[in-house]
């Protein structure tokens, strides 16, 4: 959230991004309607992360599309339903907002026209930094041998490096990419030592294993195009020759 909203002010608490919409149709998506100093917000967001805690939602004007509105859970017009736990990632709660006609002062609006693309850039990073701590910490507790506990050490530094490029940015997407193979490498060895060590997280690491293997054909794709960027960049200083020598 940081680093999608640098801007934010340091309030204390949760804050959750707030962008998927009903497909289907049945839930209106948000809308932001009236004139700056008057506006309104309506309409449903389908999936907040850690729904029963956070303190203050940043929610998109329309599913990917600017402006941004902080909405505090308390303000009036503001309702959350966390409903039942969901079977994937069901440690964390997980509902939905209606928006019934919010109050949105000028003060609230942030973001800008970089913010999706920071976002997804980081989200791929951040989640590989998480997966590699909890392999890396999981692999010490029950004695893994050194090249599982090493390759997620090593796979959490790839990710904290990342996190350090630009984001949006060529480089950082050709070193997801790379990330990416190794942590996906990586916990097919894990799976296979916790299944003897652990078969209690086994089972819990297998239930909620798309996020392990979630938004690699992105990855993918985003680090071929900067690659063909790179590629067909013209050398520095001109003249002939490839970019890489």
């Amino acid at each position: 959230i940081r680093r999608c909203f640098p801007g934010l002010p340091p309030d204390r608490g949760w804050s959750s991004f707030v962008n998927t919409e009903d497909r289907s149709g049945s839930l209106p998506g948000t809308a932001l309607s009236g004139a700056p100093g008057s506006r309104r917000l309506a309409g449903w967001k389908t999936w907040i992360a850690t729904s029963d805690h956070v303190g203050r939602l940043l929610v998109s004007a329309r599913q990917g599309e600017t402006p941004f509105i902080v909405v505090p859970r308390d303000q009036p017009g503001v309702r959350i339903d966390s409903g039942t736990p969901k079977a994937y990632l069901s440690e964390m709660t997980q509902g939905r907002v209606e928006f019934v006609d919010v109050t949105v002062r000028e003060a609230q609006l942030v973001g800008d026209d970089r913010t999706f693309p920071t976002f997804r850039s980081a989200e791929s990073a951040y989640v590989r930094a998480a997966l590699n701590a909890f392999m890396f910490a999981q692999s010490c507790r029950l004695g893994g041998p050194p090249a599982l506990t090493g390759g997620a050490l090593a796979g959490l530094f790839s990710a904290a490096a990342i996190l350090q490029l630009p984001l949006p940015s060529d480089a950082a997407a050709v070193a997801m990419l790379g990330c990416d193979v190794h942590t996906q490498s990586l916990a097919g060895e894990f799976e296979s030592f916790i299944q003897q060590a652990d078969a209690g997280l086994h089972t819990r690491w297998m239930k909620d294993r798309r996020l392990v293997v979630g938004a690699a054909q992105g990855i993918a794709t985003r680090a071929e195009a900067a690659l063909t960027r790179i590629v067909q960049a013209p050398p520095a200083g001109g003249g002939e020759g490839k970019p890489w020598s």
